[in-house]
């Protein structure tokens, strides 16, 4: 994982570049790169002319790169009188590039300008986590336009950043609370520690769920004197099954296989259904009185 500082050079590039929030894969590749020491903060700038999305960048004449240059990056205005010519004549007489000039100009901020980079960087960290959690769309041009028109709205003044995560809150659908049910989860009981059970749910539909817990009474494979094992031996069962996420309802369809010796699936076979409460790692099934963590 990417330090915090990495990540956020990272993202003051794409708010003075593109006036936008950085994609969670682009924000990763580049900000690995700077950790590990194998690209520079000039050499990303520089890649930036690569992508699709710079060659509406490119063609701008040095004025208008400046004038967007400081309009995303500090809110305001390029001004001569105050900011000088030097990087505009340096870049008009080849002596340095665009992007090379961006690097120092944000490098130089003062007072307010890197007041106002801060927050921007604020409110983008926040639009890029909604980005990787899935609750916001970052796929095509609307996308990038409601993300620009968020930092546009974001200045040195410490209220735009409640301001700005709100709008991005705003444009965020909640993730839903029942997570997915794919993965593997396994029986966690306090009173019979040493009895296991692990279901894996696969995406294809199928399943899997294996016994192989000891007994506390002979602690060996038979299982015969264990009173939550009644059958007496280990096994596996696997079947078909369909999953609802929105209502938390798993439906079994066929079993396929069948030699495990305590509850399974099987007991709801052939459009059975049982009412599932997952919470983060935990999975829960209230009518059998059995809780499973995600391993």
């Amino acid at each position: 994982m990417a330090s915090q500082a990495s990540e956020l050079k990272i993202q003051e590039l794409y708010i003075a570049y593109f006036g936008r929030p950085a994609d969670p894969d682009g924000l990763a590749f580049y900000a690995d790169a700077l950790d590990l020491g194998t690209t520079t903060i000039e050499d990303i700038a520089g890649s930036f002319d690569d992508s699709v999305e710079a060659q509406a960048i490119i063609v701008l004449s040095t004025d208008e790169y400046l004038a967007a240059v400081y309009l995303q990056a500090f809110g305001r205005a390029y001004d001569e009188a105050v900011d000088g010519t030097f990087w505009k004549d340096a870049i008009n007489n080849a002596v340095t590039t665009k992007e090379a000039a961006m690097i120092e100009i944000l490098n130089g901020a003062q007072a307010t300008d890197v007041t106002s980079v801060e927050n921007k960087v604020t409110v983008a960290t926040t639009f890029t986590a909604a980005v990787s959690s899935g609750q916001i769309t970052y796929t095509d041009s609307n996308d990038i336009a409601a993300a620009k028109d968020i930092l546009s709205q974001v200045t040195f003044d410490t209220a735009t950043i409640a301001t700005g995560q709100a709008a991005v809150e705003a444009i965020s659908t909640p993730v839903s609370e029942t997570n997915s049910l794919v993965g593997s989860w396994q029986l966690t009981r306090a009173d019979d520690p040493d009895d296991d059970i692990t279901f894996t749910f696969n995406s294809d539909g199928t399943y899997t769920h294996w016994e192989t817990g000891g007994s506390s009474v002979t602690d060996g494979p038979t299982l015969i004197t264990d009173s939550d094992n009644p059958s007496g031996y280990q096994g596996t069962e696997t079947g078909t099954y369909d999953w609802n996420e929105l209502t938390g309802t798993l439906t079994v369809l066929e079993i396929t296989s069948d030699n495990n010796g305590d509850w399974g699936l099987s007991d709801d076979a052939g459009g059975g259904t049982l009412q599932l409460d997952i919470v983060g790692s935990v999975l829960s099934i209230a009518a059998a009185g059995l809780t499973f963590e995600m391993v």
